[in-house]
């Protein structure tokens, strides 16, 4: 079972007062995760009690908070100097989440910790009002390329390097990993990063999972959750997004492609960004009249969505798409960042903008043999914005030139961006950065 990047700082929340609430698209291994938690808990000779909401929600038990607590009374005495743990996975099914959640912590803050999961950030949004001051919250998403390495490689991959690591040191791991790396990261694009799938040898089995997620997806969350009767245009939006992953979205033309109105699609986009399934891009502007177009841009958070809608997969790295390319680094950087494009009137383009180390940080992805930038949108961008930096991620180029790090795709899950030239616990500094305490 593999053990993920942020287990050991929900760890560290278990002693504290704030209800831990986890989220995530659903098959992301959040119930996994939470049983790990309990074993844990149970190992240090503390009281768990687990609920799976999505399957016990008709349990009169759940009819109001004052009847959950006599049940937990008396099937458990509660007490303050015999904490006990609450797991609810799957939290959203309770009738008025939010409320339900402040009654017991307002009610039992001294005696319970409550741990819950949910896989709707937009039901979860809801809570937020009444959970102020109260919560800490944690996003669990699909395994990223360090972890599937955890759980498909023989080799232990445990460094990480920052931009300030010397070339020579880089090149060094480089050179002793390149195969294992691209090995495992052919089949990183080809599958994606579901738990289940990724620890699954058989690739039939691994194409029959990934629908089989996908059609609970549409049934549980779309269809019974969300109340979305045109599951046609729906499920169309998903094939058009996994297809054109890295494009801009103009809401204009997709509506009229798809035959649904635009506040429609508006619902719907917000519904796949709030379940996790992709994510839109905003533009990287502070002069609206030079740099235009706010329409967003469209990433997948799961690569092998992209693979199964476009009905092709890949055996040799170098023909990757750079579309998948592009999407991978996005997967990374957005672990650190808020990430944004940038695009001119002049339809000059940066893949990708964030702000590292105080200031912005362009980011362009060129898998090429032989990359090059252009100078002109560069040397633009870094007058108006300060730059002090230029990051290109390649196929195969490492080097350093001036003011420009050259950064092959297969090293940069290894790049902490969390604090410029540190070393230390990457993923509680990755962490925090997500950390929401109301």
């Amino acid at each position: 079972m593999v053990k993920r990047d942020i287990f050991e700082k929900l760890v560290a929340w278990l002693e504290e007062s704030r209800v831990i609430v986890l989220k995530g698209a659903r098959q992301t291994g959040k119930t996994t995760l939470l049983l790990q938690l309990k074993q844990h808990l149970e190992e240090k000779g503390c009281r768990v009690v687990y609920f799976s909401i999505d399957r016990e929600y008709n349990n009169p038990v759940f009819a109001s908070p004052k009847r959950l607590t006599k049940f937990l009374n008396d099937q458990y005495t509660l007490s303050p100097t015999s904490k006990l743990y609450l797991f609810f996975d799957e939290f959203q099914y309770l009738d008025d989440p939010g409320i339900f959640l402040k009654v017991l912590y307002d009610t039992l803050k001294d005696m319970v910790k409550l741990i819950v999961s949910g896989s709707s950030s937009l039901e979860i949004a809801k809570t937020r009002e009444y959970l102020t001051g109260r919560k800490i919250e944690f996003v669990l998403e699909r395994f990223n390329f360090r972890e599937f390495l955890k759980a498909r490689s023989d080799i232990n991959y445990t460094r990480w390097f920052t931009l300030n690591t010397p070339i020579s040191e880089l090149n060094e791991f480089y050179q002793v990993y390149h195969q294992d790396l691209k090995l495992h990261f052919i089949d990183y694009i080809n599958q994606g990063g579901y738990p289940e799938i990724v620890l699954t040898d058989s690739w039939s089995k691994k194409e029959e999972k990934l629908k089989e997620i996908i059609q609970s997806y549409i049934t549980k969350d779309i269809v019974d959750f969300m109340r979305i009767e045109n599951i046609t245009g729906f499920n169309n939006l998903i094939a058009l997004f996994s297809e054109g992953a890295g494009n801009m979205v103009n809401k204009n033309e997709i509506a009229n492609t798809l035959g649904i109105d635009f506040r429609t699609l508006r619902k719907y986009m917000e519904i796949l960004q709030y379940t996790f399934v992709f994510s839109f891009v905003p533009p990287f502007f502070k002069n609206i009249r030079k740099e235009i177009s706010k329409m967003p841009k469209v990433y997948s958070n799961e690569l092998g969505l992209i693979t199964m809608y476009r009905g092709k997969t890949f055996s040799d790295f170098d023909l990757i798409p750079g579309t998948l390319i592009e999407n991978a680094a996005f997967l990374h950087l957005k672990e650190f960042f808020k990430v944004f494009y940038y695009r001119t009137i002049a339809k000059a383009e940066i893949d990708f903008i964030v702000e590292y180390d105080g200031m912005p940080l362009p980011i362009e992805v060129k898998f090429r043999n032989k990359p090059t930038i252009s100078s002109k949108i560069y040397q633009s961008f870094k007058g108006n914005y300060k730059s002090e930096l230029f990051i290109v991620i390649s196929k195969e180029t490492l080097k350093r030139e001036e003011d420009k790090i050259y950064i092959p795709i297969l090293l940069l899950p290894f790049i902490d961006f969390s604090s410029p030239g540190e070393d230390g616990d990457v993923a509680s500094k990755r962490q925090n950065r997500r950390d929401r305490g109301g």
